[in-house]
C-alpha cells in the first residue's frame, strides 16, 4: 500500500478549519486530569494555527519510542523513507528531509467527552491515505505473504520428531510427564500477545540434563605434554645449553598429547614465537606433538622444547595470579577486544586454586617407573566432580548445570570474535575461534548461531527462546482472546509434515542467516483467518490486526511506561 501525501494534507487541513470553527465537548477523563481552567488549554493548543504544532505538544508526555521519528507518517525512521524512495525511484530518489507527516490530531480527535475511545478508529481514515482499498478483510484483504514465520526460531526443536519419535521412546522408557499438548511447553506471556516457552528446567531438564553433563565430553582447557625429560636433560648438557626450567612431567611417547584448542589460541600470540629459528617447531608443538626426545645435537629443538615450556607455565602463572592485568593483556592481543575483570572470572571461575595445586604436584618430575604420586592427584572416573579437575596430565572442565557461566562466557567471547584470530593449521580458514566453539558446541546443539547486527560482534548465540523484536511492526496478533475462545493451537500452527525433512532443518542452522530456514509449520493462510474474522462473527477492523504506530509512542508518565 503507498501512502498519499496529498490525502494526508487535505485531512490536516480539514481537521484544523473544524476544530477552529467547532464548539469544544469535554476532554477525555485521562487529558481532563491535567485541565486547570482556561489558560490550561495552551498547555495543549500552540497559538500557531498549526495541527503539527499542536501535535508537537502531545508528545512532550506521549513520547515516540523512536525520537527522531517525530511525526512521520507510521511513526517510521527517516531512513525508511529513503529505501522506499531509492527502491521505487532508483538513483532519482529525492534526497531532501521531506518525510510524510501527519499531526496526532488526524486520527485522535479530543473534546468528544469524558469516555471516548481516543483510539478507536473505522477502517475509512485508513483508507484515506492507502491508495489500495478494499471493502473488508474476508473478501479483498490481500492474502498473507509467508505469514507469520519470517525467520527461524532461536531454539533448534524439530517439533514433528520430538512427537511422533523421542516423546514415544521415552514414554516405552517409562519416563513421566512427558509433554503432549502445546502447552505443556508454552504459556502466555504477561500481555497475552505472544506464546513464551517455559524454562528448560520445566521442559527439557529431564532428558537433557545429561546431555549437558556428558563426561565423556568434558573440556580440555591446560595439557602438559610430556616427553622424556632425562634424554631432554641429558642433551642439553652435551650442548651445553642451560634448560630454562627444573620441573616438568616426563612420560613416554604413548602418552603425549597435542595442545589443546584454548592453548592453541591462548598461546597464538606468545612471543615466544617471534622467534624464527624455532617458530617451525613451536607450531608443530601446538597442532602435534613434540618428540619423543630432542634429536642429538639438535640446539634449535632443545630451544625450541624449552620455549614451549615456559609458555605454557607463563600462562598458567597468569591464570593463577590474583592480579589479572597479565591475563587480560594477553586476551586483548589474541582478539582484539577489550575485556572486563568480570568477564575474566566468568572465562576462568576459581581455576587458580587448581593450577595452585598443580604446580606443585605435577610439576615436579616424575619417572615414568614411579608415577604413584601423580597417579594420587588424579579422579576417578566414577567421582569426577563438576568444575575443574586434572585427568591425563590435562586441565579439564566439566560443567555444573545448565547456563554454566564458564561456557556461556567462551562462547559469547568466541562469538563475538569468530575467526578474527586468523589462525588455523595449514591453509584452513578456520581460527582457532572455531575450534574452542566447537570444543563447547553441545550449548551450540540447541542454542543457533547468527550473524550479529552489532558491527562490534562477528556472530550471535541466541540463548533465549523468544524472537527478537523487529521494528517497525504493522501487524499484531494477541493469543489470549483464541486461547479463551478455546480454540486449539494446532488448528492455526500445523506440521508442515509432507515437505519437511529433518536433515535439511538440521543443516539450515548451519548458515548463519536465521531468515533462510526450513520452515516446521505450514504457514498460515488468509482463508483460515477469514472463518472467524467477518462481518458475522467477530468483526474485520483493521485496527483489530495492525498497528497505526509501527513504531510505538509511550507515556512516560505512567507508572508502567505504555
Amino acid at each position: 500500500m503507498k501512502i498519499s501525501s496529498i490525502g494526508i494534507a487535505i485531512i490536516v487541513m480539514i481537521i484544523a478549519i473544524g476544530f477552529h470553527f467547532s464548539q469544544l465537548g469535554q476532554l477525555t477523563s485521562a487529558h481532563a486530569a491535567i485541565h486547570n481552567g482556561e489558560q490550561s488549554c495552551h498547555a495543549c493548543h500552540t497559538q500557531q494555527k498549526n495541527p503539527r504544532g499542536d501535535a508537537l505538544q502531545c508528545i512532550v508526555c506521549h513520547e515516540q519510542a523512536d525520537r527522531g521519528t517525530k511525526l512521520n507518517v507510521h511513526g517510521l525512521p527517516n531512513e525508511y523513507f529513503r529505501t522506499i524512495a531509492k527502491r521505487n525511484y532508483g538513483p532519482f530518489a529525492q534526497r531532501a528531509n521531506d518525510f510524510p507527516q501527519a499531526a496526532c490530531a488526524t486520527c485522535h480527535q479530543e473534546h468528544q467527552g469524558r469516555n471516548f475511545d481516543l483510539t478507536k478508529l473505522n477502517d475509512r481514515k485508513c483508507q484515506t491515505c492507502h491508495q489500495q482499498k478494499f471493502a473488508n478483510f474476508s473478501s479483498a484483504h490481500p492474502e498473507f505473504a509467508r505469514y507469520p514465520y519470517k525467520r527461524r526460531t532461536n531454539i533448534m526443536f524439530d517439533h514433528a520428531t520430538h512427537f511422533e519419535d523421542y516423546f514415544t521412546h521415552k514414554k516405552d522408557e517409562g519416563v513421566e510427564n512427558i509433554p503432549d499438548k502445546c502447552n505443556a511447553c508454552h504459556v502466555l506471556n504477561n500481555d497475552g500477545q505472544l506464546m513464551k516457552t517455559k524454562t528448560f528446567e520445566q521442559t527439557c531438564a529431564q532428558c537433557h540434563d545429561n546431555d549437558i553433563l556428558k563426561y565423556e565430553q568434558d573440556i580440555d582447557v591446560i595439557r602438559f605434554p610430556g616427553f622424556l625429560i632425562e634424554d631432554f636433560y641429558a642433551y642439553s648438557k652435551e650442548l651445553k645449553m642451560r634448560p630454562k626450567f627444573k620441573k616438568w612431567p616426563s612420560i613416554d611417547e604413548e602418552e603425549m598429547g597435542e595442545a589443546t584448542d584454548f592453548m592453541r589460541l591462548l598461546l597464538s600470540k606468545d612471543k615466544e614465537l617471534d622467534n624464527n629459528d624455532i617458530n617451525e617447531y613451536l607450531e608443530t608443538y601446538l597442532f602435534d606433538l613434540i618428540a619423543e626426545s630432542p634429536e642429538e645435537e639438535d640446539r634449535n629443538e632443545i630451544q625450541a622444547i624449552n620455549a614451549y615450556v615456559m609458555m605454557i607455565k607463563r600462562l598458567c602463572d597468569e591464570i593463577a595470579d590474583e592480579d589479572n592485568s597479565a591475563l587480560k593483556k594477553r586476551l586483548q592481543k589474541v582478539l582484539k577486544v577489550s575485556m572486563s575483570d568480570e568477564l575474566l572470572h566468568d572465562l576462568f571461575p576459581d581455576a587458580s586454586n587448581m593450577l595452585q595445586v598443580i604446580r606443585s604436584r605435577i610439576l615436579p618430575p616424575i619417572h615414568p617407573k614411579h608415577k604413584e604420586r601423580f597417579r594420587a592427584f588424579e579422579f576417578e572416573e566414577k567421582e569426577l566432580p563438576t568444575g575443574w579437575y586434572f585427568s591425563d596430565y590435562t586441565l579439564r572442565y566439566r560443567p555444573r548445570k545448565h547456563r554454566d557461566s564458564m561456557m556461556k562466557a567462551w562462547l559469547d567471547l568466541m562469538a563475538k570474535t569468530y575467526n578474527m584470530d586468523k589462525v588455523g593449521p595449514g591453509n584452513n580458514f578456520d581460527g582457532n575461534t572455531h575450534y574452542v566453539m566447537n570444543a563447547l558446541n553441545r550449548c551450540l546443539k540447541c542454542h543457533s548461531v547468527e550473524k550479529s547486527e552489532d558491527r562490534n560482534s562477528v556472530l550471535k548465540i541466541n540463548w533465549k527462546s523468544s524472537l527478537p523484536k523487529y521494528s517497525p511492526k504493522f501487524t499484531r496478533f494477541s493469543h489470549r482472546p483464541h486461547i479463551l475462545a478455546q480454540m486449539d493451537c494446532s488448528s492455526c500452527h500445523i506440521l508442515n509434515k509432507k515437505d519437511f525433512d529433518k536433515s535439511t532443518y538440521d543443516m539450515s542452522y548451519e548458515n548463519k542467516d536465521p531468515k533462510k530456514f526450513m520452515n516446521e509449520f505450514q504457514f498460515i493462510e488468509k482463508d483460515l483467518c477469514s472463518k472467524c474474522h467477518n462481518h458475522n462473527v467477530v468483526g474485520e477492523n483493521c485496527t483489530s490486526c495492525h498497528n497505526y504506530h509501527a513504531i510505538p509512542f509511550v507515556n512516560k508518565f505512567t507508572d508502567n511506561g505504555k
